[in-house]
């Protein structure tokens, strides 16, 4: 297994974790910015158990992808960087919204975009090393 392959697994491992965590916070209604978007923004119980469960199926998807990196035929890694790009714009239209802006009422939003943007290094990071990867893998 090349250094990229070791360092892409390791990475979707890493992202099983942080999932996990979040889901962990949701459910608990533990409001720690990282794992709380908008942490600062007020909730429900019902809205953070959702979250949750979306959450585990996120930790749940890349554990999955951990187990099973097979750089030839695994298209597992191809619908995280789809997905979480997806997730990414999803973010940037509901920091830019005016939603938002009423929820928080004049608040700075720098906390928001600061998470949004360590999750696109973090999806960056991950098709980085794909594809440096991949390329290891045809040698």
């Amino acid at each position: 297994m090349s250094l990229s392959t070791k360092i892409l697994k390791f990475s979707i491992l890493f992202g099983a974790i942080y999932f996990l965590s979040i889901s962990i916070a949701h459910f608990f209604e533990l409001k720690i910015p990282g794992l709380f978007v908008y942490f600062d923004v007020i909730s429900f119980e019902y809205q953070n158990k959702i979250i949750s469960m979306l959450a585990f199926g996120w930790a749940a998807f890349f554990f999955l992808g951990f187990k099973l990196i097979d750089l030839k035929n695994n298209n597992l890694i191809i619908l995280y960087i789809i997905t979480g790009a997806v997730a990414i714009f999803i973010l940037i239209i509901i920091n830019i919204s005016s939603e938002l802006a009423r929820l928080i009422e004049h608040q700075s939003t720098i906390a928001y975009w600061m998470t949004t943007i360590i999750l696109f290094v973090y999806l960056l990071w991950i098709l980085v090393f794909y594809i440096k990867a991949h390329k290891d893998a045809k040698k």
